[in-house]
């Protein structure tokens, strides 16, 4: 997931979100929003510094929800677009990577640890109400319809510790996750997720 924009800003943007005519860039650790509206190309807005580098962006009305490596869930404040500020914090074992938004819930993937269930439904207070353990590394999540796709991989950097492929989820009821099938990738890593239509 990881893009350079040349001659716009320095270093190299590791997750990106478009809403509207914004765009959402995380540039290591800082937040960067840009005015997209222009047909220029990047037009810088504002940014906010947060404490780890941000692995990937999902925004929602008037909310970014940043999974932030070490640093778990932060929740920034982007109804005023150039004064971002932040919310809330879920901190969660591992290291988030992934995160997608479903029906005022953030589900939040750790590489090793799982995934989390999130409550934002107050962003200032954010309340873990499920999760689910994996035996291999989250690269992926998507949500839609009361489905949960997630792409797993199982090479660990030394060795197999389980099945690549992508899980399909039960996620009706949060608090309690259920796995429902499974599209084994015969040991390649199912790296990521898309979804068209319906």
């Amino acid at each position: 997931r990881q893009m350079c924009i040349r001659d716009s800003i320095e270093g190299v943007v590791s997750a990106f979100n478009i809403e509207g005519s914004l765009g959402y860039a995380g540039v290591g650790s800082e937040l960067v929003i840009f005015d997209l509206e222009e047909g220029e190309g990047l037009i810088q807005i504002s940014s906010i510094q947060l404490p780890s580098a941000i692995q990937d962006i999902q925004v929602v009305d008037d909310y970014a929800y940043l999974a932030l490596g070490e640093s778990g869930l932060w929740i920034v404040d982007v109804s005023e677009i150039s004064t971002p500020k932040k919310v809330g914090t879920y901190a969660v074992p591992g290291f988030s990577n992934v995160l997608d938004f479903y029906q005022e819930h953030i589900y939040l993937a750790t590489q090793s640890m799982g995934l989390w269930v999130i409550d934002v439904t107050t962003p200032t207070t954010p309340l873990k109400v499920g999760s689910f353990e994996f035996a291999t590394q989250i690269r992926d999540v998507i949500l839609m319809n009361g489905i949960g796709y997630v792409a797993t991989t199982a090479w660990n950097g030394e060795s197999f510790v389980g099945d690549s492929g992508v899980y399909v989820m039960d996620v009706s009821q949060p608090s309690a996750l259920r796995e429902i099938d499974f599209f084994d990738t015969n040991d390649a890593p199912a790296k990521q997720l898309s979804i068209e239509g319906d």
